[in-house]
C-alpha cells in the first residue's frame, strides 16, 4: 500500500521513539505513550502525535485505527543490503570466493534486463516494509537500469534510499565487470 492510496486517519497505540541518539544519551532519549496517537494525513505524513485524550477538534471526524494491543516505533534504517542478492538468501557456501562464484556472480549478472530488476526490487523491498524498515542504504550492480529499478520502487513506497551505481574492475566474473570510465559515464 502506498500513501497516495490512503486516506486520512488517526492511529491509537502504544507509541515509542527516541529524540536523540540512544548510543550516546541512554535511555535518557526514549520517549513513550502508553496511549497515543498518531494522526495520519493522506500524503503520509504525520500531522500531529501526542495522547489520545488530547487529539486536536481538527482530527476528530478521521477514522480511529484502534491498536492499542500494539507498539508502534519508527521506521528502521538498514545500512548495508545488497538487493541483487534477495533471490539468493540463504545459499549454501564453503566459503565466499565459492559462494560469490556459484550463486552471486550468476544472480547478479541478470539485472541487465530490467523486467528481472524490477521484479526481485519489488520483493526486496516489500520485505524491508514487512519488518518495518523503512529506509536503506543499498548496494546495486553495474548495470544502470537495476539502479533504476531500485530508486523507482523505493520512491514509490515512500521509502528513503542511499544508493549509487557499483563500479567493479577486478574479482568479477567478466559479464559484472565495468571500468573506471565506463563506471564514471554510467553515473552521470
Amino acid at each position: 500500500m502506498t500513501a497516495a492510496s490512503v486516506s486520512n486517519f488517526v492511529l491509537r497505540a502504544h507509541l515509542v521513539w527516541w529524540d536523540d541518539d540512544p548510543f550516546f544519551t541512554g535511555q535518557s532519549a526514549r520517549r513513550s505513550l502508553e496511549d497515543g496517537a498518531l494522526a495520519c494525513a493522506s500524503d503520509g505524513r504525520i500531522a500531529w502525535v501526542g495522547e489520545a485524550s488530547a487529539l486536536p477538534t481538527e482530527f476528530a471526524d478521521w477514522p480511529v485505527v484502534e491498536r492499542r494491543d500494539g507498539m508502534v516505533l519508527p521506521g528502521f534504517v538498514d545500512a548495508h543490503l545488497h538487493f541483487p542478492q534477495t533471490a539468493i538468501i540463504g545459499a549454501y557456501g564453503t566459503d565466499l570466493l565459492a559462494w560469490l562464484e556459484t550463486y552471486t556472480f550468476p544472480e547478479e549478472s541478470r539485472f541487465g534486463d530490467r523486467a528481472h530488476a524490477e521484479t526481485i526490487v519489488a520483493v526486496f523491498a516489500d520485505e524491508l516494509l514487512a519488518v518495518g524498515v523503512t529506509s536503506a542504504c543499498v548496494f546495486s550492480t553495474i548495470h544502470p537500469v537495476a539502479l533504476e529499478a531500485l530508486a523507482a520502487a523505493f520512491d514509490q513506497r515512500g521509502m528513503g534510499l542511499l544508493s549509487g551505481k557499483t563500479a567493479m574492475d577486478r574479482n568479477a566474473i567478466p559479464a559484472l565487470q565495468d571500468s573506471p570510465q565506463s563506471a564514471y559515464d554510467d553515473a552521470k
